[in-house]
């Protein structure tokens, strides 16, 4: 019986491993796909980050360290789903930012999200 059970938790553990393994590929994939998304809808003419020379603008806040911010848009908790809202109606949820709504596509957003969820502190 107790080899059974080692053999389904090593079983177990193999296809965590595996699933993780996978999800790191598309994770970086959609990584770039935001820093792309980030510069094609002109983010940076507003916003300044590190890895994006010419993103050094200074209308919004700076994005360097991003993932470690706690709050977004002056009130949400700083997660994806919020993000993602803010990204594509930033006045609905804070009206009277400076923020303009870009029209951004829902995969868009989602990989600017997945982007600025990759920046923490040097």
């Amino acid at each position: 019986m107790r080899r059974r059970l080692a053999g389904w938790a090593t079983g177990v553990i193999l296809v965590a491993v595996a699933l993780v393994a996978c999800r790191q590929a598309p994770v970086a994939q959609e990584v770039e796909q935001g820093r792309a998304a980030f510069v094609g809808y002109g983010c940076h003419t507003c916003h300044s980050v590190g890895d994006i020379r010419q993103a050094n603008a200074r209308v919004g806040p700076r994005l360097d360290g991003f993932a470690d911010q706690r709050i977004i848009a002056g009130r949400l908790p700083n997660n994806p789903p919020n993000l993602v809202r803010f990204i594509q109606n930033p006045q609905e949820v804070s009206p009277g930012s400076a923020m303009p709504n870009m029209n951004v596509s829902d995969e868009d957003a989602a990989a600017i999200a997945a982007y600025l969820h990759s920046l923490q502190e040097q």
